[in-house]
């Protein structure tokens, strides 16, 4: 199997939000593999707090293929407080080499 790396942090850049307003929280983006080969497969997650309606829209993923989809809700209590968050996990597979 032939190792490309790709560069998730372009696929995070993707997903960059404006700087909180009034110590709200944003969305943050993850990936997890750093390298994959072209036969390989990746997951990015976005993970935002409360459910804002719906899925987030994927910008354009030059270089890979969306294969599918899955949602994630988490709800926590610490201390009285309750924090809930809901993932967005995408598998993709890159379309050919690259860096």
């Amino acid at each position: 199997m032939r190792r490309a790396p790709l560069a998730p942090v372009l696929l995070l850049g993707a997903f960059a939000a404006a700087p909180p307003a009034g110590g709200q929280e944003v969305a943050t983006a993850s990936v997890d593999h750093a390298r994959i080969g072209v036969d390989d497969r990746l997951q990015l997650t976005v993970s935002v707090p409360e459910v804002r309606g719906g899925a987030p829209e994927l910008p354009p993923l030059d270089g890979f293929e969306v294969l599918g989809s899955r949602q994630v809700s988490r709800t926590s209590i610490v201390n009285l407080s309750m924090t809930r968050t809901t993932e967005w996990v995408y598998t993709l597979r890159p379309r050919g080499p690259g860096t």
